[in-house]
Parts: C-alpha cells; structure tokens; sequence
C-alpha cells in the first residue's frame, strides 16, 4: 500500500484527535490547573537573582513556556510559601499566581479582586 500525501493526512489527524479528545467530543477543550508560580519581567528577575539567566527546567504545555530552575518564597503579612517556582520566559510584568486557600494562609486576602485566578503583583524594593 502506498503512503499518499492524503492518506499521510487522514493519518495526522486521526493521532491528533485521539491526543486532544476531539474524536469523541469535537466541543471538547481541554482545561489545566497549574499549582502556584511566579512571572517575572527581566528587571525583576535580574533585581531577584543576580548575575543569573533564567535557566529552563522542563516544558510546559504553552508553546515556548517552561518552568526554570529560579524559585522564590512569597512573603505575606501571616506568613510565606516557600519554594514557588519561577515561569520562563520573562514577560512584560511580573505577577505571583498563587491559590485562594494560600491567599487565606499568608493573610493576602484582601489584595484580590479576580476569583478565578488569584493574582498578586509582585514588590520590589
């Protein structure tokens, strides 16, 4: 049997909707939930870790995205959460995504206006 280029393509498809769901379910989409991390603009990661380059550690789903080696603890008025990784490449303005319970714990709270993704800018003095 000979592999035509349309054939190649039916093939193609076929594998991508298998991965994506889609084979079952064409309004299928599929929904993540990421654990706590940082985005950091370049100033700020510089201000952060000195004389260090944003080193990835693995890939993520986002094309282009990946976690780094740089981590750091997020510091409230109640307490911190240690060890949250920082998310590469730099971006345009750096913000902490953290959970509404972590929020709670570090006596956050009040800083938020956005329920589904809690957002907290991050201060640099």
């Amino acid at each position: 049997m000979e592999l035509t280029e349309e054939k190649l393509r039916q093939i193609i498809k076929k594998v991508i909707q298998e991965q994506t769901g889609q084979a079952s379910d064409p309004h299928r989409v599929q929904v993540s939930v990421s654990n706590h991390h940082i985005h950091l603009t370049e100033d700020d990661f510089k201000t952060l870790f000195p004389g260090q380059k944003m080193t990835p550690f693995k890939p993520l789903k986002q094309p282009k995205e990946f976690a780094s080696t740089s981590v750091a603890d997020v510091v409230g008025p109640n307490g911190k959460i240690s060890h949250v990784r920082v998310l590469g490449p730099c971006r345009s303005h750096s913000q902490v995504e953290i959970s509404r319970s972590e929020a709670i714990a570090i006596g956050l709270m009040h800083q938020f206006v956005c329920p589904v993704t809690w957002m907290v800018r991050l201060a640099l003095s």
